[in-house]
Protein backbone atom coordinates (compact mmCIF):
# COMPACT_ATOMS: atom_id res chain seq x y z
CA UNK A 1 0.00 0.00 0.00
CA UNK A 2 1.19 3.55 -1.18
CA UNK A 3 1.73 5.36 2.37
CA UNK A 4 3.12 8.83 0.51
CA UNK A 5 1.78 11.79 2.58
CA UNK A 6 -0.90 13.47 1.02
CA UNK A 7 0.08 16.80 -1.01
CA UNK A 8 -1.39 20.21 -0.14
CA UNK A 9 -4.17 20.02 -2.74
CA UNK A 10 -5.30 17.06 -1.08
CA UNK A 11 -6.30 18.58 2.22
CA UNK A 12 -7.59 21.81 0.85
CA UNK A 13 -11.27 21.65 -0.88
CA UNK A 14 -13.58 19.00 0.79
CA UNK A 15 -15.06 17.70 -2.28
CA UNK A 16 -12.24 17.57 -4.61
CA UNK A 17 -10.24 15.90 -1.88
CA UNK A 18 -12.52 13.12 -1.39
CA UNK A 19 -12.58 12.08 -5.02
CA UNK A 20 -8.80 12.16 -4.98
CA UNK A 21 -8.75 9.92 -1.59
CA UNK A 22 -11.31 7.55 -3.47
CA UNK A 23 -8.82 7.23 -6.52
CA UNK A 24 -5.89 6.83 -4.20
CA UNK A 25 -7.61 3.93 -2.22
CA UNK A 26 -8.73 2.01 -5.27
CA UNK A 27 -5.23 2.32 -6.67
CA UNK A 28 -3.81 0.82 -3.30
CA UNK A 29 -5.99 -1.89 -3.63
CA UNK A 30 -1.79 -0.74 -4.69
CA UNK A 31 14.43 3.42 -17.86
CA UNK A 32 14.03 6.16 -20.26
CA UNK A 33 12.16 5.08 -23.73
CA UNK A 34 14.57 4.87 -26.29
CA UNK A 35 13.18 7.06 -29.09
CA UNK A 36 10.06 8.31 -30.40
CA UNK A 37 8.67 4.76 -31.25
CA UNK A 38 8.31 3.69 -27.66
CA UNK A 39 7.33 6.88 -26.40
CA UNK A 40 4.27 6.53 -28.99
CA UNK A 41 3.68 2.79 -27.95
CA UNK A 42 3.96 3.51 -24.16
CA UNK A 43 1.28 6.77 -24.97
CA UNK A 44 -1.56 5.23 -27.79
CA UNK A 45 -0.71 1.29 -27.45
CA UNK A 46 -4.30 -0.78 -25.86
CA UNK A 47 -2.48 -0.73 -22.66
CA UNK A 48 -2.20 3.04 -22.88
CA UNK A 49 -4.25 5.81 -22.03
CA UNK A 50 -6.30 7.83 -25.24
CA UNK A 51 -4.76 10.68 -26.78
CA UNK A 52 -7.62 12.95 -25.57
CA UNK A 53 -6.96 11.76 -21.85
CA UNK A 54 -3.15 12.99 -21.76
CA UNK A 55 -3.91 16.10 -23.27
CA UNK A 56 -5.51 17.70 -20.70
CA UNK A 57 -3.51 16.88 -18.15
CA UNK A 58 -0.58 19.01 -16.72
CA UNK A 59 2.69 19.81 -17.89
CA UNK A 60 5.63 17.95 -16.57
CA UNK A 61 3.51 15.91 -14.42
CA UNK A 62 5.27 13.49 -11.51
CA UNK A 63 2.32 11.10 -11.43
CA UNK A 64 -0.62 9.69 -13.65
CA UNK A 65 -2.90 6.96 -12.84
CA UNK A 66 -6.29 6.28 -13.79
CA UNK A 67 -9.40 4.25 -12.59
CA UNK A 68 -11.68 2.56 -14.42
CA UNK A 69 -15.01 3.11 -13.13
CA UNK A 70 -17.26 1.49 -15.43
CA UNK A 71 -14.88 -1.60 -15.42
CA UNK A 72 -14.59 -1.77 -11.18
CA UNK A 73 -18.08 -1.52 -10.75
CA UNK A 74 -19.29 -4.63 -13.09
CA UNK A 75 -16.37 -6.94 -11.25
CA UNK A 76 -17.47 -9.55 -9.38
CA UNK A 77 -14.74 -8.65 -6.79
CA UNK A 78 -16.40 -5.42 -6.02
CA UNK A 79 -19.94 -6.60 -6.25
CA UNK A 80 -19.18 -9.16 -3.42
CA UNK A 81 -17.27 -6.43 -1.19
CA UNK A 82 -19.16 -3.21 -1.69
CA UNK A 83 -21.71 -3.62 1.40
CA UNK A 84 -18.49 -4.28 3.57
CA UNK A 85 -16.83 -1.38 2.34
CA UNK A 86 -15.81 1.05 5.92
CA UNK A 87 -18.23 3.72 7.01
CA UNK A 88 -15.77 6.25 4.98
CA UNK A 89 -16.21 4.73 2.25
CA UNK A 90 -19.54 3.39 1.75
CA UNK A 91 -20.87 6.43 -0.71
CA UNK A 92 -17.94 7.09 -2.17
CA UNK A 93 -19.93 6.87 -5.38
CA UNK A 94 -22.29 9.60 -4.24
CA UNK A 95 -18.86 11.65 -3.20
CA UNK A 96 -18.12 11.66 -6.98
CA UNK A 97 -21.13 12.76 -8.46
CA UNK A 98 -21.66 15.41 -5.98
CA UNK A 99 -18.34 16.53 -6.56
CA UNK A 100 -18.37 15.93 -10.78
CA UNK A 101 -21.49 16.52 -11.16
CA UNK A 102 -22.05 13.14 -13.07
CA UNK A 103 -23.37 9.94 -12.34
CA UNK A 104 -21.17 7.48 -11.70
CA UNK A 105 -23.30 5.18 -13.97
CA UNK A 106 -21.87 7.69 -16.94
CA UNK A 107 -18.30 7.56 -16.12
CA UNK A 108 -16.01 5.36 -17.86
CA UNK A 109 -12.96 6.43 -16.62
CA UNK A 110 -11.02 8.95 -14.20
CA UNK A 111 -7.75 10.09 -14.68
CA UNK A 112 -5.71 12.13 -12.67
CA UNK A 113 -2.71 13.77 -13.19
CA UNK A 114 -0.42 16.28 -11.95
CA UNK A 115 3.01 17.32 -9.50
CA UNK A 116 3.86 17.95 -5.92
CA UNK A 117 6.14 20.81 -6.05
CA UNK A 118 5.42 24.58 -5.09
CA UNK A 119 2.97 25.46 -2.55
CA UNK A 120 -0.27 23.45 -4.22
CA UNK A 121 1.36 21.85 -7.31
CA UNK A 122 -0.83 20.95 -9.83
CA UNK A 123 -2.94 18.53 -10.44
CA UNK A 124 -6.52 18.07 -13.00
CA UNK A 125 -8.93 15.39 -13.15
CA UNK A 126 -10.17 13.92 -16.49
CA UNK A 127 -13.14 12.36 -16.80
CA UNK A 128 -14.22 10.36 -19.29
CA UNK A 129 -18.39 9.61 -19.80
CA UNK A 130 -19.86 6.54 -21.51
CA UNK A 131 -22.67 9.06 -22.42
CA UNK A 132 -22.13 12.81 -23.86
CA UNK A 133 -22.33 15.63 -21.26
CA UNK A 134 -23.14 19.42 -21.11
CA UNK A 135 -21.86 21.87 -19.22
CA UNK A 136 -25.24 22.96 -18.40
CA UNK A 137 -26.21 19.52 -17.21
CA UNK A 138 -23.27 19.51 -14.83
CA UNK A 139 -23.60 23.13 -13.72
CA UNK A 140 -27.32 21.78 -12.40
CA UNK A 141 -26.12 18.91 -10.60
CA UNK A 142 -23.89 21.07 -8.90
CA UNK A 143 -26.82 23.28 -7.86
CA UNK A 144 -25.43 25.27 -4.96
CA UNK A 145 -22.41 26.18 -7.36
CA UNK A 146 -21.73 29.82 -8.37
CA UNK A 147 -19.55 30.00 -11.17
CA UNK A 148 -17.59 32.50 -13.41
CA UNK A 149 -17.21 32.14 -16.99
CA UNK A 150 -13.56 32.66 -18.89
CA UNK A 151 -12.57 31.39 -22.40
CA UNK A 152 -9.63 29.42 -23.03
CA UNK A 153 -10.15 29.10 -27.03
CA UNK A 154 -12.82 27.65 -27.84
CA UNK A 155 -13.73 26.20 -24.97
CA UNK A 156 -15.26 27.91 -21.69
CA UNK A 157 -14.17 27.19 -18.41
CA UNK A 158 -16.83 27.54 -15.14
CA UNK A 159 -14.30 28.90 -12.55
CA UNK A 160 -15.61 28.42 -8.75
CA UNK A 161 -14.25 30.49 -5.95
CA UNK A 162 -14.20 28.23 -3.37
CA UNK A 163 -14.08 24.66 -5.05
CA UNK A 164 -13.04 23.13 -8.32
CA UNK A 165 -13.24 24.72 -11.98
CA UNK A 166 -14.10 22.58 -14.71
CA UNK A 167 -14.39 22.69 -18.60
CA UNK A 168 -16.02 20.62 -21.49
CA UNK A 169 -13.37 20.15 -24.02
CA UNK A 170 -15.59 17.26 -25.80
CA UNK A 171 -19.04 15.75 -25.15
CA UNK A 172 -17.42 12.84 -23.47
CA UNK A 173 -14.58 14.70 -21.51
CA UNK A 174 -15.05 16.95 -18.77
CA UNK A 175 -11.36 18.19 -16.86
CA UNK A 176 -11.68 19.56 -13.17
CA UNK A 177 -8.68 21.69 -11.36
CA UNK A 178 -8.40 23.37 -8.31
CA UNK A 179 -6.70 26.12 -10.34
CA UNK A 180 -8.00 27.53 -13.29
CA UNK A 181 -4.99 28.65 -14.47
CA UNK A 182 -3.62 24.98 -14.86
CA UNK A 183 -6.89 24.17 -16.66
CA UNK A 184 -7.25 26.86 -18.60
CA UNK A 185 -3.37 26.34 -19.60
CA UNK A 186 -3.63 21.99 -20.74
CA UNK A 187 -6.53 23.11 -22.81
CA UNK A 188 -5.08 26.09 -24.34
CA UNK A 189 -2.07 24.10 -25.23
CA UNK A 190 -3.92 21.48 -26.91
CA UNK A 191 -1.69 18.98 -27.53
CA UNK A 192 -0.21 16.33 -25.29
CA UNK A 193 2.05 17.44 -22.42
CA UNK A 194 5.41 17.21 -22.14
CA UNK A 195 6.42 14.11 -19.52
CA UNK A 196 9.90 13.58 -17.99
CA UNK A 197 11.65 10.91 -19.23
CA UNK A 198 11.14 8.86 -15.84
CA UNK A 199 7.70 9.04 -16.47
CA UNK A 200 7.40 8.10 -19.72
CA UNK A 201 9.25 5.30 -18.70
CA UNK A 202 6.95 4.12 -15.72
CA UNK A 203 4.38 4.81 -18.11
CA UNK A 204 5.87 2.41 -20.71
CA UNK A 205 5.56 -0.43 -17.91
CA UNK A 206 2.42 0.46 -16.51
CA UNK A 207 -1.14 -0.94 -17.95
CA UNK A 208 -3.78 1.26 -17.94
CA UNK A 209 -6.19 -0.93 -19.41
CA UNK A 210 -6.63 -2.85 -16.16
CA UNK A 211 -9.03 -1.39 -13.63
CA UNK A 212 -6.20 0.73 -11.65
CA UNK A 213 -3.34 1.78 -12.60
CA UNK A 214 -0.31 4.40 -12.35
CA UNK A 215 2.79 5.89 -12.82
CA UNK A 216 5.55 7.65 -11.11
CA UNK A 217 8.41 9.59 -11.19
CA UNK A 218 10.30 9.54 -8.04
CA UNK A 219 13.79 10.99 -8.74
CA UNK A 220 11.84 14.22 -10.03
CA UNK A 221 9.09 14.54 -7.28
CA UNK A 222 12.06 14.34 -4.46
CA UNK A 223 14.51 16.11 -6.68
CA UNK A 224 11.45 19.52 -6.54
CA UNK A 225 10.27 18.34 -3.21
CA UNK A 226 10.87 21.65 -1.09
CA UNK A 227 9.88 21.37 3.21
CA UNK A 228 6.57 24.15 2.89
CA UNK A 229 5.05 21.04 0.29
CA UNK A 230 2.35 19.33 1.51
CA UNK A 231 3.78 16.07 0.20
CA UNK A 232 6.91 16.33 2.70
CA UNK A 233 4.84 17.05 5.62
CA UNK A 234 7.79 19.87 6.57
CA UNK A 235 10.35 17.80 5.72
CA UNK A 236 13.07 17.43 2.78
CA UNK A 237 12.56 14.31 1.60
CA UNK A 238 16.38 14.68 -0.20
CA UNK A 239 17.89 14.42 3.17
CA UNK A 240 16.43 11.41 4.07
CA UNK A 241 15.52 9.00 0.87
CA UNK A 242 18.09 8.17 -1.91
CA UNK A 243 16.32 9.05 -4.82
CA UNK A 244 18.61 7.85 -7.26
CA UNK A 245 17.75 4.10 -5.80
CA UNK A 246 14.18 3.91 -7.12
CA UNK A 247 13.83 6.40 -10.00
CA UNK A 248 10.48 5.71 -10.92
CA UNK A 249 7.61 2.85 -10.27
CA UNK A 250 3.86 1.52 -11.99
CA UNK A 251 1.60 -0.18 -10.89
CA UNK A 252 -1.65 -1.90 -11.67
CA UNK A 253 -4.84 -3.98 -10.25
CA UNK A 254 -6.94 -5.60 -11.74
CA UNK A 255 -10.76 -6.51 -10.60
CA UNK A 256 -12.32 -9.20 -11.94
CA UNK A 257 -13.47 -12.59 -9.41
CA UNK A 258 -10.49 -12.02 -7.51
CA UNK A 259 -8.24 -8.58 -6.94
CA UNK A 260 -4.49 -8.85 -8.86
CA UNK A 261 -1.84 -6.76 -8.13
CA UNK A 262 0.84 -6.30 -10.16
CA UNK A 263 4.13 -3.41 -9.85
CA UNK A 264 7.01 -2.70 -11.48
CA UNK A 265 10.21 -0.59 -10.17
CA UNK A 266 12.77 1.17 -12.23
CA UNK A 267 16.23 1.40 -10.34
CA UNK A 268 19.41 3.12 -11.22
CA UNK A 269 21.17 -0.27 -11.69
CA UNK A 270 20.99 -3.76 -11.44
CA UNK A 271 22.60 -3.95 -7.46
CA UNK A 272 19.82 -1.31 -6.12
CA UNK A 273 17.35 -3.52 -7.87
CA UNK A 274 18.15 -7.02 -5.96
CA UNK A 275 18.72 -5.02 -3.21
CA UNK A 276 15.05 -3.06 -3.50
CA UNK A 277 13.62 -6.65 -4.25
CA UNK A 278 15.13 -8.57 -0.96
CA UNK A 279 13.39 -5.42 1.00
CA UNK A 280 10.10 -6.13 -0.15
CA UNK A 281 10.56 -9.99 0.16
CA UNK A 282 11.55 -9.07 3.83
CA UNK A 283 8.93 -6.64 4.57
CA UNK A 284 6.33 -9.82 3.34
CA UNK A 285 8.36 -12.21 5.49
CA UNK A 286 7.88 -9.65 8.52
CA UNK A 287 4.20 -9.05 7.92
CA UNK A 288 3.50 -12.44 8.33
CA UNK A 289 5.23 -13.35 12.04
CA UNK A 290 2.19 -10.91 13.42
CA UNK A 291 -1.03 -12.63 15.06
CA UNK A 292 -3.22 -9.56 15.48
CA UNK A 293 -2.46 -5.63 14.53
CA UNK A 294 -2.41 -3.68 17.13
CA UNK A 295 -6.63 -2.83 17.40
CA UNK A 296 -6.77 -6.37 18.03
CA UNK A 297 -7.72 -7.18 13.96
CA UNK A 298 -6.84 -10.58 12.87
CA UNK A 299 -4.00 -10.48 10.82
CA UNK A 300 -4.91 -14.63 9.32
CA UNK A 301 -6.64 -13.34 5.86
CA UNK A 302 -3.65 -10.72 5.55
CA UNK A 303 -1.13 -13.35 6.20
CA UNK A 304 -3.06 -15.80 3.70
CA UNK A 305 -3.08 -12.62 1.45
CA UNK A 306 1.10 -12.30 1.35
CA UNK A 307 1.76 -15.66 1.05
CA UNK A 308 0.80 -15.25 -2.65
CA UNK A 309 3.24 -12.40 -3.48
CA UNK A 310 6.22 -13.20 -5.47
CA UNK A 311 9.08 -10.84 -6.94
CA UNK A 312 11.49 -10.82 -9.35
CA UNK A 313 14.58 -8.71 -11.21
CA UNK A 314 15.77 -7.97 -14.61
CA UNK A 315 18.57 -5.61 -14.89
CA UNK A 316 18.27 -2.48 -13.14
CA UNK A 317 13.58 -3.50 -13.48
CA UNK A 318 12.33 -4.88 -10.13
CA UNK A 319 8.44 -6.65 -10.51
CA UNK A 320 6.39 -7.75 -7.97
CA UNK A 321 2.68 -8.90 -7.60
CA UNK A 322 -0.07 -10.52 -5.16
CA UNK A 323 -3.65 -12.39 -5.90
CA UNK A 324 -5.91 -11.08 -3.42
CA UNK A 325 -9.18 -13.16 -3.25
CA UNK A 326 -12.17 -11.85 -2.33
CA UNK A 327 -13.09 -13.50 0.53
CA UNK A 328 -10.32 -12.78 1.99
CA UNK A 329 -10.16 -8.92 1.55
CA UNK A 330 -13.52 -9.38 3.10
CA UNK A 331 -12.39 -11.31 6.18
CA UNK A 332 -9.74 -8.35 7.08
CA UNK A 333 -12.66 -5.61 6.09
CA UNK A 334 -14.73 -7.69 9.18
CA UNK A 335 -11.98 -8.15 11.64
CA UNK A 336 -11.10 -4.67 11.33
CA UNK A 337 -14.74 -3.84 11.58
CA UNK A 338 -15.20 -5.82 15.25
CA UNK A 339 -11.40 -4.56 16.50
CA UNK A 340 -12.94 -0.76 15.74
CA UNK A 341 -15.94 -1.69 17.62
CA UNK A 342 -14.22 -3.10 20.09
CA UNK A 343 -11.94 0.12 20.01
CA UNK A 344 -15.02 2.21 20.76
CA UNK A 345 -16.57 0.43 23.29
CA UNK A 346 -13.43 0.42 25.52
CA UNK A 347 -12.91 3.97 25.00
CA UNK A 348 -17.05 4.42 26.10
CA UNK A 349 -16.18 2.57 29.76
CA UNK A 350 -12.85 4.54 29.86
CA UNK A 351 -14.82 8.04 29.53
CA UNK A 352 -17.65 6.97 32.17
CA UNK A 353 -15.06 5.81 34.37
CA UNK A 354 -13.25 9.24 34.31
CA UNK A 355 -16.22 11.05 34.46
CA UNK A 356 -17.38 9.14 37.59
CA UNK A 357 -14.25 10.21 39.52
Amino acid sequence: VDATPRPTWARGTGNFKRIAIVGAILLALGGTAAGGGLVYWAFFSPAGLAADELKYLPDNCQTIASVRVEQLLASKAYQELKGELPEGLKDWDKNVEKFVGIPVANVDRLVFGGSFGGKDGEMLIVVRTLKPTSADEIKAALKNAQFQEEKAGNTTIYKQMFGPSFAVPDKNIVVFGIKADTLKKAIERDKKPELSDGLRAAMKEADFSKTMAYATDFKEMLAKSKPADGLTMGFNLNDYIDADAVESSSGSLACGTDIRFNTVSLCKDSATAEDSRKMADGLMAFLKRFKKAPDGTDLKPLQEIITTWESSTSGAKVKGGMVVKTEQVGKLIKESKKAEEKGKKTFQKVGQAIGQQ
